[in-house]
């Protein structure tokens, strides 16, 4: 049923609308809420913070759905990663496990991420990559340079520094004294440059795609030392 509904546009929308509704309207302020931009092992995160934190009544770990952009007194972390890495891997994510999909010939469309690249800003590319959760869900879907002027995360997770930044925001925000780490070593997801094979055309069309993403990727990049070691 799910998957037949999903095959109806107006009710793929309306699922969108309403979750982002619903997961926008329940969080308590006094929380600590992750913002969860796919792609970036959110779900690495979550299981060191459940490995590591027996006490998690202060924070809550919400779904994708949660956009602090929405919530104008809300405390929040977040995790990021490159905007051209996170693309990639949510193409190859969308490729190889994930199931559900509007477009059942997206892959003999865009076979290659190459010629989504090349192609991504035609109609029908764009369309392709609306209805594709993982891909669509970039970092300006989730806060904007405008909103970080007035509420800056409390907390910042970068993906080349993952385990380090988890471990810092553990015990610097909940007073964690021990962190273990053994069991997600071989768990970290970094991107296989050979599974990139981007031309110096699609590197450009990319990096224009993703213009916002990338202005918001390189202001938090700057103020990440004044995000995390602020008291």
């Amino acid at each position: 049923m799910k998957k037949l509904l999903k095959k109806i546009k107006f009710f793929y929308y309306l699922n969108d609308v309403s979750k982002l509704i619903l997961n926008n309207l329940r969080f308590e302020n006094k929380k600590l809420i992750f913002a969860q931009v796919p792609r970036c092992s959110t779900s690495i995160i979550i299981s060191l913070i459940k490995e590591n934190l027996q006490d998690q009544s202060n924070i809550e770990l919400p779904n994708h759905y949660f956009k602090p952009k929405f919530n104008k007194n809300c405390k929040y972390f977040i995790s990021i990663r490159d905007p051209i890495e996170r693309f990639a891997s949510a193409y190859f994510h969308l490729k190889n496990r994930q199931f559900i999909s509007y477009y059942d010939d997206f892959f003999s469309m865009y076979p290659t991420i190459d010629k989504l690249a090349q192609e991504i800003f035609s109609k029908q590319a764009s369309d392709y990559v609306r209805l594709s959760h993982h891909l669509n869900e970039d970092l300006k879907s989730f806060i904007s340079i405008e909103y970080l002027k007035k509420n800056l995360p409390t907390y910042l997770i970068t993906h080349n520094n993952l385990l380090q930044d988890t471990e810092d925001f553990l015990k610097t925000r909940f007073g964690l004294n021990f962190f273990n780490s053994n069991n997600f070593e071989r768990e970290l997801i970094k991107t296989n440059e050979n599974d990139l094979h981007l031309s110096k055309k699609s590197i450009i069309n990319l990096k224009e795609f993703l213009k916002k993403d990338y202005q918001i990727y390189n202001y938090l990049i700057k103020e990440k030392k004044n995000i995390n070691f602020k008291k």
